[in-house]
C-alpha cells in the first residue's frame, strides 16, 4: 500500500469516527434531554395527580360523611384520641377498622368503587382527614355535631378552598377565609413516616418527632392535666412514693419530704439536697380580673391593654385573629408582679410576669355574617364581652419565678405568695407581719431531718401541724408598691401540700392554687 492511499485511509477513518462521535453525542443528549423531560413531566404529573387524588377523595369522602351519620360519629371518635397530637385521621390507620359489620373502606367503595379507592390510597399513603380547631369560633372535634348532615368536606386547591357536600363542590372559599362551622380537611399528614403493607402485611407508622406521639392513652383530663416534661422528674420520683389520697406512709402530702430530704416511705433520717428548687409552672387569670386590672389610663393612652372597639366590622374577607385583637384591643401587656414571703429572708423577692390578653383569655367572640346578595357585600361583624372571656393556661419559663431550696432548718413550713398587677403611681412602702411556724430541734437539725412529716415517730402522716415539734413566731416585712397596684390576692404553700395530685394515662395532675382572681401550679427542678 502506497502512501497516497494510506493517507486517504486515514483520512476517511478521521471522518468517519467524528461522524460517529458527532451522533453518539447528538444521541446521548437527545437520550439525555428526554431522560430530563420525562423526569420534568413525572415531577409535574406528581404534583397534578396528588391533588388530583385529594379531589376525587374529598367527593367519595362527602358521599359518605352526608348520608350516614355512623361515619360522621366514626371521624369524630378518631379525631378526638389526637394520635399524632392534632385531630387528624390517618387514613392508613383507620382503613380497616369497623363501622358497623363493614370496614371504613369498605364503606367508601360503597361511593366509589374498588379500583378507585384502590387508586387512591396507592398514590396518598400519608392521606389524612382533619377536624379543625378553630379557637375564636369555638370550634374543635369534641363538640362537633354529628347529626347535622351538612357538614362538607373542604381540600385546599392553589387559589381557593373548595367544599364538598354529597360529591358536590358547593362553594370556593378564598384562600385566608375561615369558616365558622365544623368541616372535614382532606389532606397529607405532615407529622408521620408511613412505609406502605407488604402483601398481606399493614403498613408501618412512625412520627417525624416523638413530641408528635400521641398514641399513649390520652388522659380524660388532659385539659387540666401536664406531662411529665412540666411537672419535673424530682416530683415525678416522689409521686412514686407518696401518692394516695389518704393519711398513711404513701400520702401524697409527704412528697417534699422526699424532694428535699430523699426520704421514702421507711422514714428514717433524710438530708438536705440543696440542689433542689421549685417555680412556678403556669397562671390562669380569672376573667373577672379583666374590670380590676385593665384601669391604668392616662388621657388618651391606656397603659393597661384594654378593649377600644367591643364591635367591629367589615366586609368583602373575614378578620384573622391577630387581626381583631389589633382592631378591638389597645396595645401593650399587663404587669404582674409576684412576691414571696419566707421565713429565711427580711424582705419579699419580686418577680414579674409580662402577658398581653389573647395570652391569658380565650374571648369567644360573637360573631355575625351577613351573606352577600346582588344588592349587598357579605359582612362580618364581631363582638367582644368580657362576661364571655374564658381563662386559658398560661405556662412560664422556669427561670421567671423561682422559689429556694426549702430548708427547714431556716425556713417556716409555709410559703405566702402574693399577686398584683403592677400600675404606674406613687411608691409607698408598707409593713405587714406574718405567722411562721417552723420546726424545731426534734425534727431538724441542720441538715437532717428525722422523721417523716411534722410528727415525731417517723409515721407522721405530714398533713398537720404538731404542738411538739413546730415552734411559731411572728416576722414583719415591708413593700414597696405603687399606690394604684390591684391586688390579685394571696396564698400560702404549705410544705406539705402535694406537687402531684393524682396521674391520669401519662399525664400528671399538678396540685393547684387559687386566689380568688388567680390560679396557679407549681413545679420542680
Amino acid at each position: 500500500m502506497n502512501n497516497q492511499i494510506l493517507l486517504r485511509l486515514t483520512r476517511e477513518c478521521s471522518k468517519w469516527s467524528l461522524a460517529m462521535a458527532v451522533l453518539f453525542g447528538m444521541a446521548a443528549c437527545q437520550q439525555e434531554d428526554a431522560l430530563l423531560a420525562e423526569s420534568e413531566k413525572t415531577v409535574t404529573e406528581t404534583v397534578v395527580n396528588t391533588e388530583a387524588l385529594l379531589t376525587d377523595f374529598a367527593e367519595v369522602l362527602s358521599k359518605a360523611t352526608y348520608a350516614r351519620q355512623e361515619v360522621r360519629e366514626f371521624l369524630k371518635e378518631e379525631a378526638v384520641k389526637q394520635f399524632d397530637k392534632n385531630y387528624d385521621v390517618l387514613y392508613a390507620l383507620v382503613r380497616d377498622k369497623k363501622i358497623g359489620e363493614a370496614t371504613f373502606h369498605d364503606v367508601l367503595v360503597e361511593y366509589s368503587s374498588e379500583e378507585e379507592m384502590d387508586r387512591i390510597e396507592a398514590g396518598l399513603p400519608l392521606l389524612n382527614i382533619l377536624i379543625p380547631e378553630i379557637a375564636f369560633f369555638d370550634i374543635n372535634a369534641a363538640n362537633m355535631d354529628c347529626e347535622d348532615a351538612e357538614i362538607p368536606v373542604a381540600i385546599s386547591k392553589e387559589k381557593v378552598t373548595s367544599l364538598y357536600l354529597n360529591g358536590v363542590c358547593e362553594v370556593d372559599l378564598e384562600k385566608g377565609e375561615v369558616p365558622d362551622f365544623h368541616t372535614f380537611v382532606v389532606n397529607e399528614n405532615s407529622r408521620v413516616i408511613v412505609t406502605p403493607a407488604t402483601k398481606g402485611g399493614k403498613p408501618t407508622i412512625s412520627f417525624i418527632s416523638p413530641n408528635y406521639d400521641g398514641t399513649q392513652e390520652i388522659a380524660t383530663t388532659r385539659a387540666f392535666a401536664v406531662s411529665a416534661s412540666t411537672v419535673g422528674g424530682k416530683a415525678i420520683e416522689a409521686f412514686k412514693y407518696f401518692y394516695q389520697n389518704a393519711s398513711g406512709k404513701n400520702s401524697r402530702a409527704l412528697q417534699r419530704d422526699y424532694i428535699y430530704y430523699g426520704m421514702t416511705p421507711n422514714g428514717g433520717k433524710g438530708t438536705l439536697k440543696r440542689d433542689v428548687s421549685e417555680y412556678i409552672s403556669f397562671i390562669e387569670v380569672d376573667p373577672k380580673a379583666y374590670f380590676k386590672i385593665a384601669d391604668q389610663r392616662v388621657g388618651a393612652v391606656y397603659d393597661d391593654p384594654y378593649i377600644k372597639n367591643e364591635s367591629v366590622s367589615r366586609k368583602k374577607k373575614d378578620f384573622t385573629e391577630q387581626e381583631l385583637i389589633d382592631a378591638m384591643w389597645t396595645k401593650g401587656q399587663y404587669n404582674f408582679k409576684v412576691e414571696i414571703i419566707s421565713a429565711s429572708k427580711t424582705q419579699p423577692d419580686l418577680a414579674y410576669i409580662p402577658a398581653g390578653p389573647a395570652e391569658i383569655w380565650k374571648f369567644n367572640y360573637e360573631r355575625d355574617y351577613r351573606h352577600g346578595t346582588w344588592f349587598r357585600k357579605k359582612k362580618y361583624t364581631y363582638k367582644l364581652t368580657p362576661e364571655n372571656f374564658e381563662a386559658k393556661r398560661y405556662y412560664l419559663n422556669p427561670d421567671w419565678i423561682t422559689f429556694s431550696t426549702w430548708d427547714l432548718s431556716v425556713e417556716s413550713l409555709y410559703r405566702h405568695i402574693n399577686f398584683w398587677e403592677e400600675d404606674e403611681s406613687v411608691k409607698t412602702t408598707y409593713s405587714y407581719s406574718y405567722d411562721l411556724t417552723k420546726m424545731n430541734s426534734q425534727k431538724i437539725d441542720g441538715e437532717f431531718k428525722f422523721g417523716l412529716g411534722t410528727e415525731k415517730e417517723n409515721v407522721g402522716v405530714g398533713i398537720g401541724i404538731s404542738n411538739t415539734t413546730t415552734v411559731s413566731k411572728t416576722q414583719e416585712f415591708k413593700f414597696e408598691r405603687q399606690d394604684k397596684d390591684d391586688n390579685l390576692g394571696t396564698k400560702k404553700i404549705y410544705f406539705y401540700d402535694p406537687i402531684i395530685d393524682s396521674k391520669s394515662g401519662n399525664d400528671y395532675l399538678m396540685h393547684e392554687y387559687n386566689t380568688g382572681f388567680l390560679r396557679f401550679g407549681i413545679a420542680v427542678k
